[in-house]
């Protein structure tokens, strides 16, 4: 099939899922052609065309000759079959396969408005994408490198500073930190055990109006020459390890929005000067690499914050926050001639009843399923309908949804760049949760028991794998872009110290620190390190690591939330009918109020004739001694 060099194309991933690992997948048929033969109707046709429309179920003969198949494949069933059976070549059944997602995505319409249009479960991959999609640095050198937040071209693995200059109350205990309670929360040792586990940058959340007057005699109040300085003396301490920044602005609620026009929030002319005086900050600092602007649902905003940024540094990466469903229903990025624009998307969980409620043991198992089943189909990035369940099945489903949806979040991070040349960088929602129970202490907190059993995750070996998986495939899938960031490094405690991994001897002990990455590390529920050191000069940057994660989503996650693991015992066995009594599990025995009659005994016919053939014997020899005894003849004479 022929392509246009103006049109990207969809194919395999051949990273992941190819002849070494087709063998390895547990359904191809289930994987690959029940996801496809449902788009389109069923139907592909070929570019060029040949005068055929297919389906599915009947493939063209050029899908078997182009790959010099031994024989011609008729469909889809055959060529499944043909491959379990060992009568199919591994290679082959990778080009065939190929050919026919190729095909699958060229028949498809609209592909410029669908995120999801190259999707297989994270599977595949948009290649021939536009040129536009490279650094200017790179581009200068005459390289054809692709555009990177870091200067030395790796992928951002970043860790959030949660808490510390935004309130955060379940990374602080519900605590406002001071500066100096933030100088003592994020020392040196952290930043060093950042670079041990394979961290390259901090993502640092701060107030939108920080730096305002920051270079004036004035300052900006009582606190926020503080705030900058509190700032600049963390950068110090991370560009001492070799790590790198990005500062992510964050407005006020009341900033968000008013039109321009005054009234209860702040105008736009005062926001834009505040992202001047963040974009100045960042422009003397060695070690931050972008800005992130503040969100606002004034659609005019945007293009007028990044003015603000490019009046102070016209070459600094600037990160436009948005979500999955803006990029689906109304994409608008300001312009930016120079290439130096990323969106940072937001995968944060939801609050909706589905995502968080449940209120037994077996719902929030369910629950947990739920969200692993669904980590590998189509979905909104947002995880809407995410939280909700009620017993502890509930949760594992939950837990399995996530899973399952998880793997396909590559698609639109890819879709973005290939489409809009806008890189994608995941800015917030990376973690471990599959709820909202770090709010539960929250007025606005909606409690659907979705919290009531987390002690049953606690050193359960079912939930420590399947957070295994769902880290692992959030790897592969967040990667996929310029970038992400961890949630949280670590909780504050009153000493300040934080939640240390061998205080915390690797347990994850409350839903806290499921947002932590230096807890989730300590139980070993991420692949570690986060990036290879061995890789050599010629070597992507991790590329050996992503490929090793990317093998979790080569089959969707285990359904085994039944239960009957250690941390749930087996459902019991009906007990026995007892009739008008009750059964008493603790004895083991059916216990009645008035004991029933005693069942009457099988009767012995054998003993029953020897004991009345012994009645007549003995009853004879009574009368007979009575007879001589009593000297009765009963008138009959005694013979001689």
């Amino acid at each position: 099939m022929s392509s246009t060099l103006s049109s990207p194309i969809c194919t395999i991933d051949r990273s992941v899922l190819n002849e070494n690992t087709v063998g390895q997948m547990d359904d191809l048929g289930l994987t690959v052609f029940a996801k496809l033969c449902g788009a389109n109707r069923g139907a592909f046709v070929l570019d060029p065309p040949d005068g055929k429309t297919y389906v599915c179920t009947a493939f063209p003969s050029s899908f078997s000759t182009n790959v010099d198949a031994p024989y011609t494949i008729p469909d889809s069933a055959n060529l499944t079959q043909t491959f379990a059976a060992g009568n199919l070549d591994p290679s082959t059944t990778i080009e065939i396969v190929d050919q026919y997602v190729h095909a699958v995505y060229g028949s498809s319409s609209n592909l410029d408005t669908n995120p999801y249009g190259c999707d297989l479960s994270g599977l595949t991959t948009l290649e021939n994408c536009s040129k536009t999609n490279i650094s200017s640095s790179s581009s200068s050198s005459g390289t054809n490198k692709a555009r990177s937040l870091r200067h030395d071209g790796d992928l951002v693995r970043s860790v959030t500073l949660a808490g510390a200059f935004v309130p955060q109350p379940w990374a602080t205990g519900g605590k406002v930190l001071s500066m100096e309670n933030v100088k003592d929360f994020y020392r040196s040792r952290d930043f060093r055990q950042m670079v041990d586990l394979g961290v390259n940058t901090i993502q640092i959340p701060v107030p939108c109006d920080a730096f305002y007057n920051y270079y004036s005699e004035e300052g900006t109040g009582p606190r926020g020459g503080e705030v900058a300085d509190t700032i600049l003396s963390l950068l110090v301490k991370a560009d001492k390890v070799g790590l790198s920044a990005i500062l992510v602005l964050v407005a006020p609620d009341d900033d968000k929005e008013d039109g321009g026009d005054g009234g209860d929030g702040v105008p736009d002319e005062i926001i834009q000067e505040n992202i001047k005086s963040a974009a100045t900050f960042a422009s003397e600092s060695p070690t931050v690499i972008a800005l992130q602007l503040p969100s606002s649902s004034n659609t005019r905003l945007p293009s007028s914050m990044l003015g603000a940024v490019r009046s102070a540094n016209d070459m600094l990466a600037v990160l436009v926050p948005t979500k999955v469903g803006t990029l689906m229903n109304d994409l608008s990025f300001p312009p930016d001639e120079d290439h130096h624009l990323f969106a940072a998307l937001d995968v944060s969980k939801s609050t909706d009843v589905a995502d968080v409620a449940s209120s037994d043991s077996v719902g929030d198992r369910m629950k947990m399923f739920y969200h692993e089943s669904i980590t590998c189909i189509d979905r909104s990035l947002s995880k809407s309908t995410d939280v909700a369940s009620s017993d502890s099945v509930g949760d594992r489903m939950k837990m399995f949804y996530h899973e399952s949806i998880t793997c396909i979040d590559r698609s639109p991070i890819e879709w973005l760049p290939c489409y809009h040349s806008t890189p994608v960088y995941i800015t917030s929602g990376f973690d471990l949760s599959i709820d909202d129970c770090i709010h539960s202490d929250s007025p606005t907190f909606q409690d659907y028991g979705q919290c009531d059993r987390f002690d049953e995750t606690i050193s359960s070996k079912w939930w420590d794998r399947h957070r295994l998986s769902l880290a692992s495939r959030q790897l592969f899938a967040y990667s996929k872009g310029v970038g992400w960031s961890f949630s949280a490094w670590k909780i504050y405690n009153e000493d300040g110290e934080g939640t240390a991994s061998k205080a915390g001897g690797g347990v994850i002990d409350t839903p806290e620190k499921l947002l932590c990455l230096r807890d989730v590390a300590a139980a070993g529920l991420v692949p570690l390190p986060l990036s290879s050191s061995s890789l050599s000069s010629s070597s992507s940057p991790s590329s050996d690591y992503l490929t090793s994660v990317g093998m979790a989503c080569l089959n969707g996650p285990k359904a085994d939330f039944a239960m009957g693991d250690a941390t749930f015992a087996p459902t019991p066995v009906p007990p026995p009918d007892c009739g008008n009594g009750w059964w008493n599990a603790t004895t083991g025995v059916c216990d009645y109020w008035i004991p029933p009659p005693v069942p009457p005994k099988p009767v012995d016919y054998g003993t029953l004739a020897k004991g009345a053939g012994a009645g007549v014997f003995a009853t004879l020899v009574s009368i007979w001694v009575a007879k001589k005894i009593n000297g009765n003849d009963d008138g009959y004479d005694t013979l001689p």
